[in-house]
């Protein structure tokens, strides 16, 4: 499976996960059971083992399933959805969706003198630090989706539309006279943020990474930042300024401002790029998070969003074979060292 196939699957895996947390549904836990009880049987008739450990590892996974089905039928029959107590109970049957699997991974079925069965717990030993770290993981899971982030993600889906424009006119007159009077300065700034919020926390299930946001600045003070977002109380999601405030949203809010060089011609075809869209219309692109693809020019994710300018421009330092970037990337690609680092900050609330 190639890495695209295996980003496709993880983002498949994750959305059923947030799924039977929302829901509570006993039917679709019980649907995951089955479903990996039948992967997990697929695996064990590919297996070069003897017929006697074929035979102990289905009766293995068939009680494990029983007690799936049986501990799930218990929970969640008349349970309520949305107490704290639910909310945590559904947590622990996500987590035993993943109980064959941890078996399937770090207990080994051996072959003894005898040709009889023998289970061998040296890989557990051997992989203690792997399954510390996948621990660590499920952990890291149930820290960020929380009922607050998905409350707040449902909002936001309902805000959002990522297939026409509803943000038209977000800049002002003042912000242009702003970005016009950066100029003369010979950079554009990059910044990659982290804020702390549910958005970020989300995000960072599929990139892998802390630093989920990414934007664009004319001056070092940081007064013209402007990137694609999923909007606030006043202002709708695509095309909208940034200030320190809006990226100091929650506490250990962090950004890393870059600069790159440029001239005065480059930032003020990028200045003219943007008043186009703003005035076109825009809307951000929460659907291309998972498909990373756009239906229509303005309608983006921030990444997205500073690629495009820096390309539109003739700044492009990225590789050009690749079209779907993650804000770090921006960072870690990289490769001719066009950026240089300018300040690092650390925001609290």
């Amino acid at each position: 499976m190639n890495k695209k196939d295996k980003s496709i699957l993880n983002i498949i895996v994750i959305l059923s996960l947030c799924y039977l947390l929302i829901t509570g549904s006993m039917q679709a836990f019980i649907y995951s059971y089955m479903i990996t009880f039948l992967y997990l049987v697929g695996l064990i008739f590919k297996k070069v083992i003897s017929k006697w450990n074929k035979f102990l590892s289905l009766m293995l996974y068939t009680a494990i399933l029983i007690i799936q089905i049986t501990v799930a039928a218990n929970i969640l029959f008349n349970a309520d959805t949305w107490t704290p107590v639910a909310w945590v109970e559904r947590l622990f049957l996500i987590v035993l969706v993943f109980a064959p699997l941890f078996l399937e991974k770090y207990i080994k079925f051996n072959e003894n003198i005898d040709g009889g069965p023998k289970v061998s717990f040296n890989n557990l030993y051997l992989n203690h630090q792997l399954i510390t770290q996948d621990i660590g993981k499920v952990g890291n899971f149930q820290k960020k989706v929380n009922s607050n982030n998905l409350k707040t993600l449902t909002e936001n889906m309902k805000s959002t539309n990522s297939f026409d424009y509803i943000n038209k006119n977000s800049l002002d007159t003042e912000y242009f006279k702003a970005v016009e009077s950066t100029l003369n300065d010979p950079h554009l700034y990059i910044i990659v943020s982290y804020t702390g919020t549910p958005a970020n926390d989300m995000i960072s299930l599929f990139t892998k990474k802390e630093y989920n946001h990414a934007s664009l600045s004319f001056d070092p003070e940081l007064k013209t930042i402007v990137s694609f977002n999923s909007g606030d109380e006043l202002h709708k999601p695509g095309l909208n300024q940034e200030t320190i405030e809006f990226l100091q949203r929650s506490e250990n809010a962090r950004i890393l401002i870059y600069s790159i060089e440029c001239t005065r011609e480059q930032k003020r075809d990028l200045k003219n790029n943007i008043k186009n869209i703003n005035e076109e219309g825009s809307s951000y692109n929460l659907v291309g998070l998972l498909t990373r693809h756009s239906f229509r020019p303005n309608i983006m994710f921030c990444s997205q969003f500073v690629v495009q300018m820096l390309r539109d421009i003739n700044l492009d330092y990225l590789p050009e074979t690749k079209d779907y970037f993650r804000p770090t990337d921006l960072i870690e690609l990289d490769y001719y060292r066009k950026l240089k680092p300018v300040d690092e900050i650390t925001l609290e609330s």
